[in-house]
This record gives C-alpha cells, sequence and structure tokens, in this order.
C-alpha cells in the first residue's frame, strides 16, 4: 500500500534538502534571460553570478535555443543598456540648456533683495555649475562601475567569459523534422494553455520556451539526474504561485518529468539560485548583488511584453481611477468656480489680465475633461474580453498628457502606449497608412513618421533620432510581429484605424 503523497509528488512544492539535492548533483539549465542580465549587472555582480554557475562544473547546461535566443538578443540588450545612460546625460544637458539661464537670474534677484555680498554670490552661482556637473559625472561613473559599453556588440568580454564558461556545455541543435514537431506541439500548447510557454503567444518566437523545455528533458533523460532550471521567468507557465508568490514549478511541468525522464524537477528564480549556490556550492554572493538581482528582475518586469489584465490588477486600477475621478472632480469645480469669479470681475470692469487668466483656466478645464474621456474609453476597450491581449495605442492630446499614461501604465505595463502629436503630419494618417499599407508603407515613409511608429510599437527603444530608416523599419517590422493587435483610443478615429486592425 502507497504512502499518502507518493502519487502527488508534482503537487508539493519542493523542500529546501529537496532542492539542496537538486542543485548538488543535477543538470542546471540557465535560461537566456540569466545570461543576458550578464551585461544588466555591475561588473562585481557579474562576477559573481558567472562564479555561482562556474560552481556547477559539468552539470551546467545550455539548450541549443537558449544559446540561439542569447546571440540573437545579445546586442539589443547592450545598445539599450548603453543607451540609458546616454539619454540620462543627455536629458541633463536639455534641462540645464532650458533652465540654468533662468535659475541663475532667479539667484541673482535673490541677491539683488537680500543685499548679498559679491562672494557669496559667486558661490551660489558656481554651485549651479557644479550641481549639474556634478550629476553628469556620477552618471558617468556609474556607466564605468557596470562596464558595459556599445563597443561591447563588437568586442566583447562578458562574451568571451561566457564562451569560456560554457566550452563544451552547450546542446545540439534538433533535426529538422524534430524541430518541427517540437514547433507544432508549442503551437499547440498555446492553443491549449498548457505548459511552458502558452503566455508567450505574443513573442517574436512563441515557441521558444517550449523548446529549451523539450530539449533539456532529452538532455536529462540520457544523464538520470535531477533537471534544476534557473529563470528569471517567473510568469504563471513555469512557476505555481499562492497569493503571487512563487512556490515551485508547475505540478504539470514536474510531472512531465517525471514522465518523460523518470527525474525530478526544480525551478529556481535567479534569486534563489545564488542563494543556494551560496550555501550549498560555496559560491561568493554579496548583498549587493542579491538586491541587483531584485531590482534587474522588477524592471525587466515593466518592461514585458502584454499580457492579460487579471481581476485582482482590474481591482487595483478601478480603485486608482477612482481616486483620481475624485480628485478631479474637485480640480475641475475649483477652476469653475475661479472662471465664474473671473467672469463677475470682468463683468465690472474690462481687465485684460483678468481675461487672459480666464482663457487659461477655459483651455485647462478642456484638457482636463478631454483626457478624462479619454480614459474611460480605454478602459472601456479593457473591460471588452475581446482584448485581453490588445495593445492599446493613444495619441497625446497634449504634451502634459504624458503623467496620466503612468496612472494606466502601472497595471497595464505595455499594454497601453502612449506617444506625443507630431507637429508637422497628422498621426492618424500615419497609423492608417502603416495598417494598410503594410511593408510597402514602411519603405515609402519619410524618417520623420517611422519615428513615430517606432516609439509606439518599441517601448523603450532610445536615441531614435540616429537610428537610419533601415533599422527603424526592420525595428518595426520585428515589433509588428510580436504584437497580435493594435486597437484605437481616442486620438486615432474609427473612420483611420479599423478596430482589432490586425499589426
Amino acid at each position: 500500500m502507497a504512502n499518502f503523497s507518493d502519487a502527488f509528488l508534482p503537487f508539493i512544492p519542493p523542500t529546501r534538502e529537496r532542492t539542496s539535492n537538486a542543485l548538488k548533483t543535477g543538470m542546471v539549465v540557465v535560461d537566456t534571460n540569466v545570461l543576458l542580465d550578464a551585461y544588466r549587472y555591475t561588473k562585481g555582480a557579474r562576477g559573481e553570478l558567472l562564479s555561482a554557475l562556474r560552481a556547477l562544473g559539468s552539470r551546467l547546461w545550455v539548450p541549443h535555443q537558449v544559446a540561439l535566443e542569447f546571440h540573437r538578443n545579445r546586442a539589443s540588450v547592450i545598445a539599450t543598456h548603453a543607451d540609458a545612460y546616454k539619454d540620462a546625460i543627455k536629458a541633463i544637458g536639455s534641462f540645464r540648456k532650458r533652465h540654468e539661464e533662468e535659475l541663475i537670474g532667479q539667484i541673482k534677484q535673490f541677491a539683488n533683495r537680500v543685499v548679498l555680498d559679491e562672494e557669496i554670490l559667486k558661490s551660489l552661482l558656481s554651485s549651479v555649475d557644479t550641481m549639474f556637473t556634478s550629476l553628469t559625472q556620477r552618471i558617468g561613473s556609474l556607466q564605468a562601475r557596470h562596464g558595459v559599453s556599445e563597443r561591447f556588440i563588437r568586442e566583447d568580454p562578458v562574451l568571451g567569459e561566457l564562451q569560456e564558461l560554457l566550452k563544451g556545455l552547450v546542446g545540439d541543435p534538433l533535426p529538422p523534422d524534430e524541430q518541427e514537431a517540437a514547433r507544432s506541439e508549442a503551437e499547440a500548447r498555446i492553443k491549449d494553455n498548457r505548459p511552458p510557454g502558452f503566455q508567450d503567444s505574443s513573442k517574436a518566437d512563441p515557441c521558444g520556451d517550449y523548446l529549451v523545455w523539450y530539449q533539456s528533458l532529452l538532455e536529462v533523460k540520457k544523464r538520470q539526474i535531477p533537471l534544476v532550471l534557473v529563470t528569471r521567468d517567473g510568469k504563471d507557465d513555469w512557476f505555481s504561485k499562492v497569493q503571487n508568490k512563487q512556490i515551485g514549478a508547475l505540478p504539470e511541468l514536474v510531472q512531465e518529468a517525471l514522465d518523460f525522464a523518470g527525474v525530478d524537477f526544480i525551478a529556481l528564480p535567479t534569486r534563489s539560485f545564488l542563494l543556494y549556490a551560496q550555501s550549498e556550492l560555496n559560491a561568493i554572493v554579496s548583498q549587493e548583488t542579491l538586491a541587483e538581482t531584485d531590482a534587474i528582475g522588477q524592471t525587466e518586469r515593466r518592461h514585458a511584453g502584454p499580457s492579460p489584465i487579471g481581476i485582482e490588477s482590474a481591482a487595483r486600477l478601478e480603485v486608482v481611477l477612482l481616486n483620481r475621478s475624485s480628485a478631479t472632480s474637485e480640480s475641475v469645480h475649483a477652476i469653475e468656480r475661479e472662471i465664474a469669479n473671473l467672469s463677475s470681475i470682468g463683468q465690472q470692469d474690462s481687465n485684460d489680465v483678468v481675461e487672459v487668466r480666464r482663457q487659461r483656466l477655459d483651455s485647462e478645464l478642456r484638457t482636463i475633461r478631454a483626457r478624462e474621456s479619454m480614459i474611460a474609453t480605454i478602459l472601456a476597450k479593457l473591460a471588452n474580453p475581446a482584448h485581453t491581449h490588445t495593445r492599446h495605442i493613444c495619441v497625446f492630446l497634449t504634451p502634459n498628457e504624458e503623467r496620466f499614461v503612468r496612472v494606466l501604465g502601472n497595471e497595464l505595463g505595455e499594454r497601453f502606449i502612449g506617444i506625443p502629436r507630431p507637429p508637422a503630419r497628422n498621426s492618424e494618417e500615419i497609423y492608417a497608412e502603416y495598417l494598410t499599407g503594410g511593408a510597402d508603407a514602411l519603405r515609402s515613409m519619410m524618417v520623420s513618421d517611422l519615428r513615430i511608429l517606432h516609439s509606439a510599437l518599441v517601448p523603450g527603444a532610445t536615441h531614435r533620432s540616429k537610428y537610419p530608416k533601415s533599422r527603424l523599419i526592420a525595428e518595426i517590422e520585428e515589433a509588428a510581429r510580436r504584437t497580435q493587435s493594435i486597437s484605437h483610443a481616442v486620438a486615432i478615429p474609427d473612420s483611420s484605424l479599423p478596430q482589432n486592425a490586425e499589426s
């Protein structure tokens, strides 16, 4: 007679002993995101990550699919990382150019009003220059600390370290027939919501996670030792969760590993792997490295692709928007009262200053109402189950509208994208032209129009002004393949942009 839980191992979260045993004796597979994160860590943390992996020896293994995805994405990860620093420095310079003269003028005015000594005034003015210079230098030193720059695309010491670490530890590609069969299985799993990878339908290659899984199962079946997957991917198609906390690999995957290869399966987030490597493999892992691991995970989750909005997120959004609605109503009432007062004053005594102020308040009121109308329209779309995987693109009514994107963006991520309305050409025309003409339309567009599309379809892309036209087109086409559908928002009329138009 069997023991109570013998047949139900997949449903029981792994104990520390079970996890430790798997890490010390099993085959450890690293996911693509773990290898690419080597470029996101600072030098010291990167060294500790690679050292922890090195401690695994020949038990470390990389599926061919992981190696393929790494080499496909390496250059873009490096460029994005380097651009973040350049953009920060550029933003400081731009801010200084716009506001330094005004700030100096205010300081001089202050000095005149309180009759400051000339030397004290010089010291204050010098502090302005020191502030901007110091901030720029600090960002430069942070970049040096990370030690990753665009030159790494061609001369990459991190790649050299990985090549040395993974020498002889990378799997072969599947034979063509087996690869085709595996892709068919991956597509069927996505359709049926079976793990792994069923949440990757919007990716450029939605079959990637399953190919990593299948190749890993084939290899571990030969070795007959536990299988451990180290990944930053915390999605529900890999991990079982309780109250949004990971408690282990999905039972379906643990059972599949037992059925297919006869081995145990453990899935570990990068942070957990580092902690176990510290205690079980004598790897050196600092608190700074763990903090960086957490920060990288949070940053990458914010930049993750479109995903369905869950009940909890919808509830939080509703609270945010109710609070916002209340605050907005108060603002509207306050503006309306001031307009009424100014109108009353204007009737009694004609005053240009009063009239200018009243006109500005009228404009502000129109902007607020337009913004709230836009939010209401987008929420109505989000409430529609047909739009679960839809990206909503909204053209700002004014440059200041970027603030409200953050209200929705905190919960929806890239499901909601806002872009500025260009001063030259009508945005609606560009989208209509793109969606009806496809790739041919892209090639005939001016670079300024391509940048507008690029900023919408490639969130987080930076330094667009320096991109050549060919690169803009390539990235737009790649982003379009990643996105299931694009729906219009308030600023894009129905007649110009068909709802749920395929990208």
